[in-house]
Protein backbone atom coordinates (compact mmCIF):
# COMPACT_ATOMS: atom_id res chain seq x y z
CA UNK A 1 0.00 0.00 0.00
CA UNK A 2 1.43 3.59 -0.78
CA UNK A 3 0.34 6.82 0.68
CA UNK A 4 1.34 9.87 -0.19
CA UNK A 5 4.39 9.88 3.11
CA UNK A 6 5.93 7.17 1.69
CA UNK A 7 5.82 8.09 -2.09
CA UNK A 8 7.01 11.09 -1.03
CA UNK A 9 9.98 9.52 0.90
CA UNK A 10 10.84 7.35 -1.56
CA UNK A 11 11.41 10.46 -4.07
CA UNK A 12 8.45 9.44 -6.24
CA UNK A 13 6.64 12.87 -7.63
CA UNK A 14 2.61 12.82 -7.02
CA UNK A 15 0.84 13.37 -9.95
CA UNK A 16 -2.54 15.40 -9.84
CA UNK A 17 -4.82 16.25 -12.46
CA UNK A 18 -5.44 20.16 -12.26
CA UNK A 19 -8.63 21.65 -13.69
CA UNK A 20 -6.73 23.79 -17.10
CA UNK A 21 -8.58 27.35 -15.18
CA UNK A 22 -7.40 29.69 -17.62
CA UNK A 23 -7.83 28.24 -20.37
CA UNK A 24 -11.43 26.92 -19.80
CA UNK A 25 -11.78 31.25 -18.54
CA UNK A 26 -10.73 31.75 -22.05
CA UNK A 27 -13.36 29.64 -23.53
CA UNK A 28 -16.01 30.78 -21.30
CA UNK A 29 -15.14 34.69 -22.69
CA UNK A 30 -15.57 33.56 -25.70
CA UNK A 31 -18.56 31.57 -25.05
CA UNK A 32 -19.85 35.25 -23.34
CA UNK A 33 -18.59 37.40 -26.24
CA UNK A 34 -20.56 35.61 -29.27
CA UNK A 35 -23.46 35.55 -27.09
CA UNK A 36 -23.45 39.42 -26.55
CA UNK A 37 -22.69 39.82 -29.76
CA UNK A 38 -25.61 37.87 -30.78
CA UNK A 39 -28.10 39.68 -28.23
CA UNK A 40 -26.37 42.84 -29.90
CA UNK A 41 -27.72 41.08 -32.93
CA UNK A 42 -31.44 40.51 -32.04
CA UNK A 43 -31.64 44.28 -30.32
CA UNK A 44 -30.39 45.63 -33.76
CA UNK A 45 -33.33 44.03 -35.77
CA UNK A 46 -35.75 44.15 -33.12
CA UNK A 47 -38.02 47.74 -34.19
CA UNK A 48 -38.94 48.18 -30.57
CA UNK A 49 -35.19 47.73 -29.00
CA UNK A 50 -33.81 51.43 -28.34
CA UNK A 51 -31.28 52.23 -30.83
CA UNK A 52 -28.64 53.25 -28.23
CA UNK A 53 -29.10 50.07 -26.17
CA UNK A 54 -28.24 47.89 -29.01
CA UNK A 55 -25.25 50.10 -30.08
CA UNK A 56 -23.74 49.66 -25.93
CA UNK A 57 -24.56 45.86 -26.07
CA UNK A 58 -23.22 45.90 -29.61
CA UNK A 59 -19.71 47.54 -28.54
CA UNK A 60 -20.02 45.62 -25.02
CA UNK A 61 -19.83 42.30 -27.42
CA UNK A 62 -16.59 43.92 -29.24
CA UNK A 63 -14.39 45.10 -26.71
CA UNK A 64 -15.37 41.19 -25.45
CA UNK A 65 -14.28 39.85 -28.38
CA UNK A 66 -11.07 41.75 -28.48
CA UNK A 67 -9.84 41.40 -24.77
CA UNK A 68 -10.96 37.37 -25.28
CA UNK A 69 -8.88 37.31 -28.55
CA UNK A 70 -5.99 38.59 -26.46
CA UNK A 71 -6.38 35.44 -24.07
CA UNK A 72 -6.76 33.09 -26.58
CA UNK A 73 -3.49 34.08 -28.53
CA UNK A 74 -1.83 34.40 -24.80
CA UNK A 75 -3.18 30.61 -24.72
CA UNK A 76 -2.01 29.73 -28.04
CA UNK A 77 1.38 31.21 -27.37
CA UNK A 78 1.70 29.01 -24.13
CA UNK A 79 0.57 25.73 -26.01
CA UNK A 80 3.16 26.57 -29.12
CA UNK A 81 6.01 27.43 -26.25
CA UNK A 82 5.11 24.20 -24.35
CA UNK A 83 5.68 21.85 -27.22
CA UNK A 84 8.93 23.85 -28.64
CA UNK A 85 10.20 23.57 -24.53
CA UNK A 86 9.51 19.39 -25.17
CA UNK A 87 6.78 19.39 -22.59
CA UNK A 88 3.38 17.96 -23.73
CA UNK A 89 0.57 20.22 -22.64
CA UNK A 90 -2.33 18.80 -20.62
CA UNK A 91 -5.36 17.33 -23.26
CA UNK A 92 -8.12 19.54 -21.12
CA UNK A 93 -5.88 22.90 -22.18
CA UNK A 94 -4.96 21.90 -25.82
CA UNK A 95 -9.33 21.30 -26.20
CA UNK A 96 -10.00 24.28 -23.98
CA UNK A 97 -7.89 26.57 -25.92
CA UNK A 98 -8.82 25.49 -29.53
CA UNK A 99 -12.83 25.37 -29.00
CA UNK A 100 -12.02 29.20 -27.73
CA UNK A 101 -10.64 30.06 -30.71
CA UNK A 102 -13.05 28.19 -33.01
CA UNK A 103 -15.92 30.06 -30.83
CA UNK A 104 -14.18 33.64 -31.30
CA UNK A 105 -13.46 32.88 -35.35
CA UNK A 106 -17.24 31.46 -35.41
CA UNK A 107 -18.07 34.58 -33.66
CA UNK A 108 -16.63 37.09 -35.57
CA UNK A 109 -17.30 35.45 -38.66
CA UNK A 110 -21.07 35.77 -38.17
CA UNK A 111 -21.05 39.06 -36.54
CA UNK A 112 -19.01 41.27 -38.93
CA UNK A 113 -18.37 44.53 -37.97
CA UNK A 114 -18.99 45.98 -41.55
CA UNK A 115 -21.24 44.70 -44.27
CA UNK A 116 -23.58 42.71 -44.49
CA UNK A 117 -24.73 42.19 -40.50
CA UNK A 118 -22.51 44.53 -39.51
CA UNK A 119 -23.07 47.33 -37.34
CA UNK A 120 -22.16 50.05 -39.33
CA UNK A 121 -23.68 51.35 -43.03
CA UNK A 122 -21.80 53.00 -45.67
CA UNK A 123 -21.78 57.13 -45.85
CA UNK A 124 -25.23 58.05 -46.87
CA UNK A 125 -26.97 54.74 -46.28
CA UNK A 126 -28.14 55.31 -42.51
CA UNK A 127 -31.37 53.92 -41.66
CA UNK A 128 -34.18 56.28 -41.55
Amino acid sequence: MTTPLRDAQAGAVPTTRRLPVGAVATLVAACAAVAVLAAGTALTASPTAPEDLAVLVWVLGWVLVVWTAVAVAAGLVGLVRAGTAGRRPARGRVVAVLAATAVLAGGVLAHPVAGSGGATAPAGQESR
